[in-house]
């Protein structure tokens, strides 16, 4: 439906002296509309696709293929927030058109010192919660369950809801005021050395940073696996309480991980904003 609505939405705009159009692509079905409905127009208007963010192990539409570029299903030119993400791109495909643009999205990852975190202790941490709140019910229900053991350390946690999730339901269905402090800081404040959250973009974000990371993955029908976290010596996974709890007692050792390396893999995952990039997908 949506992808009908997105067709009809161009057909509204056929009058307009057009000549880009420029898709902020996230891999969704939702955007074919857009491509298809730019082709009947019988214009010659460029689409470009943009992608905006960083795609999840099952999101198979970051693979265009030839047929969807044939039946005009979505454009041969894309613009990628790194270049760690053109091989996927190619992967049935190889005429597609890949550049690489800036990370609008994520350009304040540039903007921190690494080595700064490492000063920071492991005395607290900052847990963001994806939208879906079944997830977010699963992940502090499992960080529960690790702080309530007799071996657990202290520590206190900070919690930042996605804006658009229901956070008194999720308040509700966890143990939140005896373990939780709600917060609206971010993880560029700099106060937390720790970052736990479910498979989401700000897992990257965190990692690259400079915080230690510690991701909820478990086999259930509201986690999203994500893909390149083996390439962040940072990120761990967990999915139970004891992996947690595990990971909790050795975060001021896995603190002293973090080193220039991740200098390195900032611009593969996220592009940093300059004038000839921008304009490379204005112009």
């Amino acid at each position: 439906m949506y992808s009908f609505i997105n067709y009809q939405f161009i057909n509204r705009i056929k009058n307009l002296n057009v000549s880009k159009f420029i898709n902020w692509w996230e891999g969704q079905l939702v955007d074919r509309g857009f491509a298809l409905g730019i082709k009947s127009l019988k214009k010659q208007i460029v689409l470009r696709h943009y992608l905006g963010f960083i795609p999840k192990a099952n999101d198979f539409q970051v693979h265009p293929t030839n047929f969807e570029c044939n039946y005009n299903l979505c454009s041969k030119e894309f613009y990628l927030l790194g270049t760690i993400y053109k091989q996927s791109f190619k992967l049935y495909n190889s005429e597609l058109k890949i550049h690489t643009a800036p990370a609008f999205r994520f350009s304040q990852v540039h903007t921190l010192n690494i080595q700064d975190s490492k000063k920071l202790d492991a005395s607290k941490a900052l847990v963001g919660l994806p939208m879906d709140e079944s997830e977010s019910i699963e992940i502090l229900n499992c960080i529960q369950g690790s702080l309530k053991s007799q071996h657990a350390r202290i520590i206190k946690l900070y919690v930042k809801f996605h804006p658009a999730s229901k956070s008194k339901l999720i308040k509700e269905s966890t143990l939140f005021n005896k373990f939780f402090i709600d917060t609206n800081s971010s993880i560029y404040d700099q106060n937390f050395s720790i970052f736990i959250s479910g498979s989401s973009s700000l897992v990257f974000e965190a990692a690259l940073t400079g915080s230690i990371v510690f991701v909820y993955e478990k086999d259930f029908k509201n986690t999203y696996l994500q893909r390149y976290f083996d390439q962040l010596p940072n990120v761990f996974i967990f999915s139970s309480s004891d992996e947690l709890l595990s990971l909790l007692d050795q975060s001021d050792n896995l603190i002293n991980l973090i080193g220039t390396e991740l200098d390195i893999l900032k611009p593969k995952f996220f592009s940093k904003s300059s004038k000839l990039l921008t304009n490379k997908i204005l112009s």
